[in-house]
């Protein structure tokens, strides 16, 4: 703890003047005043999952799986923004909402700069490890907001 001088010195670096001992503000009873803040912020979150050999990536908003029987992309699911193939090192898909909220050429960024840029956004991006063919990345955001 420091002492009233210690404070006042702090305090006169700063400009700011200490109450004198007699000021009535210490004759009123201390207050707590607590706000509520949403704990609801829009932010990406992030799911990371050690991929087994069967690991299927369905989306958290729809349900839909990503790939169909054939193994290719299912675009056609609204809640779906990408998918980075880390063993080609490239993007199997990229959406057009994707391309609207980010203010660059998608192909163009790495991965990282592109986890970066969407963070703000309300969504799920899911982190798949597949050992050593890489890290796979699906992002998801809900296509009813």
């Amino acid at each position: 703890m420091i002492t009233r001088k210690e404070a006042e010195k702090i305090f006169s670096k700063y400009g700011i003047e200490a109450a004198p001992k007699d000021d009535p503000i210490y004759n009123e009873a201390p207050s707590v005043r607590f706000i509520n803040k949403s704990t609801r912020t829009k932010r990406m979150k992030k799911i990371e999952i050690e991929e087994t050999n069967d690991t299927e990536v369905f989306s958290p908003y729809t349900g839909n799986c990503v790939t169909g029987e054939d193994g290719e992309i299912v675009e056609d699911d609204n809640s779906l923004l990408f998918v980075f193939s880390g063993m080609a090192n490239d993007y199997a898909y990229i959406s057009d909402q994707l391309r609207d909220l980010v203010d660059v050429e998608v192909e163009s960024i790495e991965m990282g700069e592109l986890v970066g840029k969407i963070n703000h956004i309300e969504g799920t991006l899911m982190e798949v490890d597949n050992g050593w063919n890489g890290v796979n990345y699906y992002c998801f955001i809900d296509p009813n907001k």
